[in-house]
């Protein structure tokens, strides 16, 4: 095995990258790319419809991050490698033919060290000599900490977009495979429980405890241990993971929100936002997989309530509690959504005023400063004050309410003349795995409907991610003294009769210094935003390095230029 025979050659490096996004198992576009030079692999995976993210690796990091960036694309000095995934010491290689190969990590390792090593062989191999060492260890150790601050590759690690399904997201993250190993761990656990206490109960009710019935109980007990321990890791992998493509796709769609609608927010409301994020990730990822749980736990007590000596009517009366949390549920999201609806208001209310203090200086009598707000906070009060009796109603009131139900429903059975005491002690065993299942049900439910009103604060950034933006072409810039040519600019708002850019044209060349000149509202703002790339002029024709806005494509013009922010005392000029 060589690993030449894995390498791609330069010119086919457009097929490489679909053929390694199709192994991978990645969505994409199912375009064909062109001829791909090294410098356009970002925009080439955006036509794919994935993302590119390229690193440097340096000396002191190859060994370990080549291992767990797979799929990627590797830069060798002698052409191309196609990783596609790695198993355990061994990398998986794409070949040309669409075959694979494996080749051990270390060998991949000491072959992208090789060129940086070089310079440094003769003057460690004349050290070891000198001090009369022969080791080839030694050698590989003095190289590779000769090298630790160089530059050994470049890779471009490959991976579906942000915006892509985010069912597929889960899949291809493993994190579906997580929750069924949690659904199937926990189903497990409280089955051996209800086994380990029948088996201890059957003994406790026919009069006799002998020691084979004691020991299964101790091992049914020590039989959940590990259940518990995989239920727990399972749980967190999943809070953890789902976490953070809830945080990637959300950063996502923030930087795929159009500068207007930016504007249009205001500052408080994105600060909002911001709060409602948090509260979503926190919310519902730990009240859908407590309730998810207390779906099982309920599932169990319905079968037991059954089997015990209240029969059909104490599971049904169990069911019908199950319905009141649901409905107690609804209630809270109402109340909920008021009270986060006016939390928000006045979130945005105190930053918009902070922000616009030496306007209200200038313009607002100090007496007035304060209007509305003794009546905003008498609101906000009012709203808390139902909040928390409703949240008292559900998570303190109803799983008590259903204790002391539940075992009213008993009376009959305490009192009867049924001499078999099994069929009672499994009703009261039911009736406390109904209130174990009843407290989980309750507290899912609270959060569950605080995250569904932060979701609807946050959801435009989560669509604003399945934006697909034009990507650039796969071309090379023509040859152009010019850094900015501007050529008929005209630039019309919505809520302005006249336009704010009428046939504007001029030329930046590197190294110029522009001073923009005007009065407020003259345009300044508009002609920079325009060629810092956060938006496009109505009509007219702007070029950066002699490509348009479509050539290039949305990330690579945004870094062509930047907008400068208004300082505080400036006097009707923009310096660009």
């Amino acid at each position: 095995m060589r690993l030449s025979d894995a390498m791609w050659p330069a010119t086919r490096l457009g097929l490489l990258l679909e053929s390694l996004a199709k192994a991978a198992g990645l969505e994409t576009t199912g375009v064909s790319l062109p001829t791909v030079n090294n410098e356009a692999i970002d925009t080439a995976c955006a036509h794919l419809g994935i993302e590119a993210e390229a690193s440097t690796l340096y000396g002191h990091e190859v060994g370990e991050r080549i291992r767990r960036e797979a799929p990627m694309v590797v830069r060798h000095r002698d052409g191309y490698l196609a990783v596609v995934a790695s198993k355990g010491s061994k990398a998986v290689l794409l070949r040309e033919d669409q075959s694979t190969m494996r080749a051990p990590w270390s060998a991949i390792e000491d072959a992208l060290r090789k060129p940086a090593e070089a310079p440094f062989a003769s003057e460690i191999d004349g050290l070891l000599q000198s001090c009369g060492i022969i080791s080839p260890k030694a050698r590989r150790t003095l190289l590779r900490e000769r090298t630790r601050t160089t530059a050994i590759c470049a890779i471009w690690q490959l991976r579906t977009a942000p915006g892509a399904s985010i069912t597929r997201q889960l899949g291809e993250s493993g994190l579906l495979t997580y929750a069924k190993a949690l659904f199937l761990a926990h189903s497990a656990e409280y089955a051996l429980l209800m086994l380990a206490w029948l088996v201890v109960g059957r003994g406790a009710l026919d009069g006799r405890v002998d020691k084979g019935w004691m020991l299964a109980w101790i091992l049914l007990l020590a039989t959940m241990v590990p259940f518990r321990l995989l239920t727990t890791w399972s749980q967190n992998v999943l809070a953890i993971g789902c976490g953070g493509l809830l945080r990637q796709r959300l950063l996502a769609g923030a930087l795929r929100l159009d500068a207007s609608e930016i504007r249009g927010e205001g500052a408080g409301r994105l600060l909002a936002r911001t709060f409602e994020a948090e509260t979503v990730e926190q919310l519902a990822l730990s009240g859908g997989l407590t309730s998810a749980l207390a779906v099982i736990e309920a599932a169990f007590a319905l079968y037991v309530l059954s089997q015990g000596a209240g029969g059909t009517a104490h599971a049904l009366l169990f069911a019908v509690f199950l319905g009141a949390v649901a409905w107690l549920a609804r209630r809270l999201y109402v109340k909920r959504k008021r009270w986060t609806s006016q939390r928000l208001a006045m979130t945005h209310d105190l930053v918009e005023r902070m922000t616009g203090h030496r306007t209200r200086l200038a313009q607002q009598p100090e007496d007035d400063w304060h209007n509305g707000e003794d009546q905003a906070m008498e609101s906000y009060y009012a709203a808390s004050r139902q909040l928390e009796s409703e949240s008292a109603r559900l998570t303190g009131l109803l799983p008590r309410a259903w204790l002391l139900l539940g075992a009213a429903a008993l009376t009959p059975a305490f009192f009867g003349t049924q001499s078999d005491p099994a069929p009672l002690a499994v009703a009261i065993g039911g009736l406390m795995l109904g209130y174990r299942a009843m407290r989980s049900a309750v507290t899912g439910a609270a959060s569950l409907a605080g995250a569904a009103i932060a979701w609807n604060e946050v959801r435009p950034l989560f669509d604003a991610a399945a934006r697909r933006e034009r990507p650039g072409a796969l071309t090379s810039a023509s040859p152009s003294d010019a850094l900015i040519d501007a050529r008929e600019l005209f630039v019309r708002y919505d809520t302005r009769p006249k336009p704010i850019l009428d046939g504007v044209s001029l030329s930046v060349r590197r190294g110029d210094w522009i001073l923009l000149e005007g009065a407020s509202g003259g345009g300044k703002s508009t002609l920079t935003s325009l060629i810092a790339g956060l938006r496009e002029p109505s009509a007219g024709l702007l070029l950066a390095g002699g490509l348009d806005r479509a050539t290039m494509g949305v990330a690579a013009r945004c870094v062509v230029g930047a907008a400068v922010s208004r300082e505080p005392r400036i006097d009707g000029d923009v310096r660009v």
